[in-house]
């Protein structure tokens, strides 16, 4: 387990669901001794509208979960990598060895929490699809969450989000070419090109840079949309999408 977790919203099937994971433990997956997802059930028992946890039984679930990780980090070594709500239900995920002594690990944690009836299930997994597949957030998840962040941190500083301000945004590509054909394309979209630059790494796939500007709002669904597109098009370039900043705006 790392100390980089992260929460976000998406959708599986027809059903809003969230996922909270642990992006950190990437780097080091699949783990070759841990092969078996562990998945333990907790059905929800006041879901709101969506089949979400609901704030008054987040409070009460909270608790349970953590006995739940404790009990199986502890007792058979699993590694918890996540957690996905969905459907009247919430997912503890975990991957490990073998299931051995499951059952002996969560009877106190049961016995602690009579009103829940916890279900588990396994299943082998050695290259950690599970974790990959429907954990780990996509392109266009990720670049939200990141998203997210910038806005907290602007939150945190006093801004209120609601008014449009020029922001700045760093994208790379494998050749000029296909830089000029970047900035042609988001030119036409009034974007202003602030610089351009040459990275010096030898074995930087992309090595043309541009920065470029445009006064936009910067609520979540502004700012994803502007972020988005502008990833898809970089995409289609083989380039790549490096983030954004903006100035903190507070009321006068």
């Amino acid at each position: 387990m790392s100390e980089n977790w992260n929460a976000y919203i998406t959708q599986i099937e027809d059903s809003i669901a969230s996922v909270l994971l642990d992006m950190g433990i990437a780097s080091d997956a699949p783990d070759p001794q841990r092969t078996v997802l562990l998945r333990v059930f907790i059905p929800l028992q006041d879901p709101d509208e969506y089949g979400m946890t609901s704030n008054e039984e987040f409070e009460a679930i909270q608790p349970l979960e953590e006995g739940i990780v404790d009990a199986l980090e502890q007792g058979i070594d699993a590694v918890h990598v996540g957690c996905l709500t969905h459907d009247g239900q919430r997912e503890v995920a975990f991957y490990c060895s073998s299931v051995d002594g499951v059952g002996p690990a969560l009877a106190p944690v049961v016995q602690q929490h009579p009103s829940y009836q916890l279900k588990s299930s396994h299943q082998e997994d050695a290259d950690w699809g599970f974790y990959f597949e429907i954990l780990y957030p996509s392109l266009y998840e990720f670049q939200s969450m990141q998203n997210a962040s910038v806005l907290h941190n602007l939150m945190e500083a006093g801004d209120s989000l609601e008014k449009e301000r020029p922001v700045s945004h760093w994208l790379y590509f494998p050749s000029e070419q296909a830089r000029a054909q970047f900035i042609s394309s988001v030119q036409e979209k009034d974007f202003q090109i602030e610089q351009e630059s040459l990275g010096e790494e030898a074995d930087d796939p992309t090595p043309f840079g541009v920065q470029i500007e445009r006064v936009d709002h910067v609520d979540q669904a502004s700012i994803d949309q502007v972020t988005i597109e502008l990833l898809e098009l970089a995409r289609t370039l083989d380039g790549t999408y490096d983030g954004w900043e903006t100035m903190v705006v507070t009321e006068e």
